[in-house]
C-alpha cells in the first residue's frame, strides 16, 4: 500500500540492517540522519542449529529468496542498478552517513546546530535543490 502523506524517516544514532532499509523506506526528500550516525547494509542471515538436512535445504531456499526480495527492495529504494546492490550486500557494508547519503539510503544530514535551531532537514534538503 501506498502511504498519501510524506514518511519522515530520521536515523539518530545507527541504522544496521533492515533498519537501514526502513529508514531509506521514507519519502524520497525525506530521509534524514544525525550527521554521527552510522549505517550498514548486508545480505540476510541466519542460524539454525541442529536442523536435519531435509530443514537445512528449506532454509536455504527462503534465505536465497530473501536475499533476492532484499536486493530488488534496495535497488528500487536507492535507485541503484541490481548488480551494484548485489555487491554492496555481499558482506557488511558499513557508512558514514555522507556515504549512505551517495548510496542513496538518506537525503540529508542533519548537523548538530541544525539539530540545536529545530530546523527542519526535509525543508533544507528542498532549498538545496
Amino acid at each position: 500500500a501506498n502511504v498519501s502523506t510524506p514518511l519522515k524517516t530520521v536515523c539518530y544514532g545507527r541504522c544496521f540492517s533492515i533498519a537501514a532499509v526502513l529508514l531509506a523506506a521514507g519519502t524520497p526528500g525525506h530521509r534524514s540522519a544525525y550527521e554521527h550516525a552510522r549505517l550498514m547494509i548486508h545480505e540476510p542471515s541466519c542460524s539454525y542449529p541442529k536442523l536435519s538436512a531435509s530443514d537445512v535445504m528449506l532454509k536455504a531456499e527462503e534465505l536465497r529468496n530473501t536475499k533476492q526480495t532484499l536486493e530488488a527492495v534496495l535497488s528500487k529504494l536507492t535507485g541503484k542498478p541490481l548488480a551494484d546492490i548485489v555487491d554492496a550486500v555481499a558482506r557488511d557494508r558499513y557508512m558514514s552517513v555522507q556515504e549512505g547519503r551517495d548510496f542513496g539510503l538518506v537525503d540529508s544530514i542533519i548537523s548538530r546546530s541544525e539539530r540545536r535551531a529545530g530546523v527542519d532537514p526535509a525543508k533544507v534538503q528542498q532549498e538545496k535543490k
